[in-house]
């Protein structure tokens, strides 16, 4: 393993952001905000970073916090998941027309209206794999900021507004899930829960995206479907993990000027709205045609992160394992299709730009 990489300035940047994410995570559950410790984080680190704060929050420890929600959300698959696969399998179907038709939709709206240049634009509109969209858009010319400050907004957006408006609107959200003490958990618990966490480095030799989270997730639901452990995380842990999660989020606007910043929320405000209309089309379709919970069905269609939004599933105490399911697949088919699919289009389409492969 690599050794984590030190210095005071960035120990003192962690520190702020870590503080600031807290106080506003603090704030958002007095408030009563649902995910309050996630988007509470989420925005006061935005805040604090737009208006010139440094601010960091290292990548081994935003891996480490998603481990601990794919070991959250390996935990809720249950034996009745297995019984649900089969009514799931059309919303699963589902996906790749609702991506190309979101993705079209979204290039259109991005070059006619943004006016951004092609490559940047269809590696913007790719609702996920932001990592690979950042590094493979590059490769093909586009603009590798204005892809991650596009994607960052859009998960900050969508997050912070479906809970709520799901809250304001939902008047029957499920039973609440069961606080976890720290003093519940045995020792049999932690260590089923350490032996769970070996699928990140699993997952990440097999070049599996979002390896720290699928991972674990992975294993703990095996562990939990066969009947080997019923182990989750403490409640602590999983607030101190939304924290990082929320604080990782909006330390991504640090060095972002104002004006920069504004055009980019207008843009990626835009590309939301445009994006959660056609999750929300298709969420009523299949709805109509399958009868699943359309509040799933929303957050398994919408743009954003796959814990964030298995987290807000949480949240509303709708089924995280019928969302992360669905967002799992969505990364698998949007890393491995959307490269390919813009390789062909250059390749036919002379007037995009050539930019250097991406295989080269």
């Amino acid at each position: 393993m690599k050794a984590i990489p030190y210095s005071r300035a960035t120990l003192v940047a962690t520190l702020k952001a870590l503080a600031i994410a807290t106080v506003g995570g603090a704030l958002a559950h007095l408030i009563g905000i649902p995910l309050a410790w996630m988007i509470g984080g989420m925005l006061a680190t935005c805040a604090a970073s737009v208006s010139g704060m440094t601010l960091s929050v290292p990548n081994w420890l935003r891996a480490a916090m998603v481990l601990v929600l794919g070991l959250l959300l390996g935990s809720r698959f249950t034996p009745d998941v297995v019984d649900s696969l089969g009514r799931w399998s059309i919303s699963v179907a589902g996906l790749l027309p609702h991506i190309v038709i979101s993705t079209a939709i979204g290039i259109l709206y991005l070059s006619r209206f943004a006016r951004l240049d092609r490559p940047t634009a269809y590696f913007t509109a790719a609702p996920g794999g932001l990592s690979v969209m950042i590094m493979v858009g590059t490769a093909m010319g586009g603009d590798g900021r204005v892809i991650a400050l596009s994607h960052a907004t859009r998960v900050l957006l969508v997050v912070t507004i479906l809970p709520i408006a799901f809250t304001a609107l939902s008047t029957d959200l499920g039973p609440r899930g069961a606080y976890v003490p720290l003093s519940a958990m045995a020792g049999t618990d932690w260590l089923w829960m350490a032996a769970c966490a070996i699928g990140w480095p699993i997952a990440a030799r097999m070049r599996i995206p979002a390896a720290q989270l699928i991972g674990p997730l992975i294993l703990a639901a095996v562990v939990h479907l066969v009947g080997w452990s019923a182990a989750t995380p403490p409640s602590i842990l999983v607030s101190v993990a939304q924290v990082v999660v929320g604080a990782s989020v909006g330390v991504r606007f640090t060095g972002v000027k104002p004006r920069m910043m504004a055009a980019i929320a207008v843009q990626a405000v835009g590309l939301t709205v445009v994006l959660v209309a056609v999750s929300v089309a298709s969420a009523l379709v299949l709805h109509m045609l399958t009868g699943l919970d359309f509040r799933a069905l929303v957050l398994a269609y919408s743009p954003g992160g796959l814990a964030e939004l298995s987290l807000v599933a949480l949240s509303l105490h709708l089924d995280p394992a019928f969302v992360a399911l669905h967002h799992i697949i969505r990364i698998f088919m949007i890393v491995v299709l959307a490269p390919v699919a813009y390789s062909m289009i250059r390749r036919f389409d002379r007037t995009a730009p050539a930019g250097p492969d991406p295989s080269e």
